[in-house]
């Protein structure tokens, strides 16, 4: 009896010991994904891979497995995780979007893939030249888009309720994000881009920064599920699709630890890319104000962290000399100080501030 009392205590101080331990210090067992650039959902610069790749990552923890991830665009990452049959080889791709879950049984990726169930929700919008077609403020639900030109993007399956009011173009017409709205701003017309509103927000704020003054969003706003696809050649990927459903239930049924989780990594995103307000004149704060007519100022803190949203044109492209900068202004997004602050947008003159990239 005292043998048998003193290894039940051994058992259970063990497991106490491994339950104990700190996330990163645990055994897991490694598995390859692969995704694509598509911040600020994925992508290999972002903090933790991007607010989709967080989630995966934290689940997969919670299921024992430790992932690593590697980056190539789409079509290619969803060919190879297709191939996999092994546990070495590439086990899955994310992330897959659709709108509801049948257009996700009837997908003929389904052939080839089991899905997930919904890691997030997110929103798909109309982008349009807001100088060319200002007319593109008026699309608020899809079949407003059947009366203009949609630029359709490579490599997505856009959900059945789109394709029923939008002709699909043959692959060879299809683009990919930074082209479509190239040729959103250089072409204008009424043509209008389907992308994920944070994806193609962001896409203009740190690749297309030229064109952002130019492209708008429209009104229309449709709900998506971003989801994980594993390969159906993999034995064993059936019983780890159940066991990811099944963490993945019980991490979003804690509604504050999932928005938190999303939150953080979303904030650290913007952080990673934010700048510090400084004043030229060395005073301890600065003037920001609600629209470029400068009608209302508010003062700001030296060292104030922003994102900037929008940048004045003058420092966009070139110019003959010398160069106007008198009136440019920056449009930012304020990312700390007083709470009344944060996360609005304000306008801040470039003649008045020295912009440093935050550490």
């Amino acid at each position: 009896m005292i043998l048998i009392g003193v290894g039940l205590a051994l058992t259970i101080l063990a497991f106490l010991q491994y339950a104990l331990q700190p996330e990163n210090e645990k055994a897991f067992e490694p598995i390859r994904l692969v995704t694509d650039e598509w911040a600020p959902y994925t992508g290999q610069s972002l903090p933790e891979y991007g607010v989709v790749t967080a989630i995966v990552t934290k689940v997969m923890h919670d299921v024992g497995f430790q992932p690593t991830y590697e980056f190539m665009p789409w079509s290619s990452g969803m060919k190879l995780a297709a191939a996999g049959e092994r546990d070495s080889d590439l086990r899955g791709t994310f992330p897959y979007i659709d709108s509801r879950r049948s257009d996700t049984e009837t997908s003929e990726r389904s052939s080839y893939f089991y899905f997930s169930d919904s890691i997030l929700s997110i929103e798909l919008t109309a982008f349009y030249n807001k100088i060319t077609f200002p007319r593109g403020a008026d699309i608020k639900h899809l079949p407003d888009l059947a009366k203009h030109k949609v630029i359709l993007l490579k490599d997505y399956d856009y959900p059945r309720a789109l394709k029923k009011v939008v002709a699909a173009p043959k692959e060879s017409q299809k683009y990919t994000n930074i082209q479509a709205f190239q040729m959103l701003a250089n072409q204008g017309g009424d043509l209008v881009v389907i992308e994920a509103l944070e994806a193609g927000e962001q896409l203009l704020e740190q690749q297309l920064p030229d064109l952002a003054s130019k492209i708008a969003m429209a009104p229309l706003r449709v709900d998506l599920d971003v989801r994980l696809m594993l390969s159906k050649r993999n034995p064993n990927n059936f019983s780890l699709l159940k066991k990811f459903n099944n963490m993945l239930a019980s991490l979003k049924q804690n509604q504050w630890a999932f928005r938190s989780l999303v939150t953080g990594v979303k904030r650290r995103i913007e952080i990673s890319r934010a700048v510090e307000l400084q004043p030229k004149n060395g005073e301890s704060i600065l003037i920001a104000y609600k629209d470029t007519a400068k009608r209302q100022g508010i003062a700001l803190p030296r060292g104030t962290l922003a994102l900037v949203k929008q940048w004045d044109q003058s420092f966009l492209k070139l110019q003959s000399l010398p160069l106007r900068t008198s009136r440019a202004m920056f449009k930012v997004k304020v990312l700390n100080g007083p709470a009344s602050l944060v996360n609005e947008l304000m306008f801040v003159d470039a003649d008045s501030v020295m912009l440093r990239i935050s550490r």
